[in-house]
């Protein structure tokens, strides 16, 4: 699974995003939008999922100590009609098994995480990369 995300620029982006701290929405804020374009309540969408609707409150305001399952999370995509891998990815939800495989063949994708886990860029220095990534994306379209 990790390979399709690394493979599709814009959500590696957002993995990216997501490491540093840079990504403006949260996983539960971003919930609370996709639900509310639905049109769908906060009991409605709890119906759906077969949840709690308090729960549905928590994990929107940030309140949940523990991000939902990767299966819940599927399940919401599925409701919200929307890709999955952005919920998964903006919820910290990521194959580690998958990232340490990757880290291994590549020994610069292991540096590069080590030091995003450690947080040694700047956003100045993260916003640079995402742009030479999207650079990169351009000329790869072309």
């Amino acid at each position: 699974m990790l390979r399709q995300l690394l493979s599709r620029p814009r959500l590696t982006r957002m993995l990216v995003c997501r490491l540093v701290g840079v990504y403006m929405l949260t996983f539960g804020q971003r919930i609370r939008d996709l639900r509310k374009a639905s049109g769908l309540t906060q009991r409605e969408f709890a119906e759906q999922l077969r949840i709690d609707f308090t729960y549905v409150s928590k994990i929107e305001n940030g309140r949940n100590d523990v991000p939902p399952s990767e299966q819940l999370i599927m399940r919401m995509a599925a409701v919200l009609a929307v890709d999955a891998n952005e919920l998964l990815i903006l919820a910290g939800q990521f194959d580690h098994r998958e990232l340490q495989k990757v880290a291994l063949k590549t020994p610069e994708v292991g540096a590069l995480l080590r030091r995003l886990q450690a947080r040694q860029f700047t956003a100045d220095e993260i916003r640079r990369i995402l742009k030479v990534m999207d650079e990169t994306d351009e000329k790869n379209e072309e």
